[in-house]
């Protein structure tokens, strides 16, 4: 699922994108939401991610630059694809260009346009594959798999640990682990509680397993037989290139 939102205080543009992007949406996976006030849009952004945003920059209560600064600098959301509207020419393009905006659309919005824009935002979200989405303290957030070293759960708090960070949210790990296929992305069971990405593994024994920052993890009776054919496929594939 696409997350999408349209936020401009001009309603029969709102209603011309919702039109626009209703084409897509009997063969496209797509979840639209249509925010007229930025205060309402300033809310939904700290409940939920949007994988594209369709903003206005000159809006009556607060401009898309502010908005922009918000979604990039309050709330580190550094994903989500910003396409900027305006009827005012490129004249903002500096402000705009601090918050790595993914395009800019000038108003009136054609369709032909609007239809190149969606669909190369389309296929960067789509190709954008491997990525971990999670909320904690209020924030959003979406790391690429292959930099998780490890999930480890304890009652209903899991741990995440990439090499530079540690982040936790509370969950379960079956309702995490319910979310990607392990063993498409590199990670192998060891225990009810954990599991690791084998590119961070340095050595695999019968018993236990030592990342490459010396963490370790036992490996209990129920996984150790999986986890041993899942590590050994691994490193064939590994030996092979």
């Amino acid at each position: 699922m696409i997350h999408i939102a349209v936020c401009d205080d001009e309603l029969n543009v709102c209603y011309q994108l919702e039109e626009y992007i209703k084409q897509y949406k009997d063969r496209r996976e797509i979840e639209l939401e249509i925010f007229n006030r930025t205060s309402e849009f300033e809310k939904a952004l700290k409940e939920r991610f949007f994988d594209i945003i369709f903003l206005d920059v000159v809006m009556k209560d607060r401009t898309g630059i502010q908005l922009g600064e918000f979604i990039r600098e309050k709330l580190k959301n550094d994903s989500s694809l910003l396409v900027y509207m305006s009827g005012y020419g490129e004249e903002y393009a500096l402000d705009l260009f601090q918050f790595q905006p993914f395009h800019f659309l000038k108003k009136p919005i054609e369709a032909g346009e609007f239809r190149k824009v969606f669909y190369k935002a389309w296929d960067r979200v789509r190709g954008d594959t491997g990525i971990f989405e999670f909320k904690s303290s209020r924030t959003i957030y979406r790391l690429p798999l292959k930099d998780i070293m490890y999930f480890e759960g304890d009652n209903r708090r899991v741990r995440i640990a990439t090499e530079d960070n540690v982040y936790y949210c509370y969950s379960t790990i079956e309702k995490l682990f319910s979310k990607i296929n392990m063993e498409q992305y590199g990670f192998v069971r060891l225990h009810k509680s954990y599991a690791v990405n084998m590119r961070y593994v340095a050595a695999f024994s019968v018993r236990m397993v030592t990342l490459f920052d010396s963490t370790e993890f036992t490996i209990s009776a129920p996984f150790r037989e999986n986890a041993q054919k899942r590590y050994n496929v691994f490193s064939e594939k590994l030996k092979q290139g």
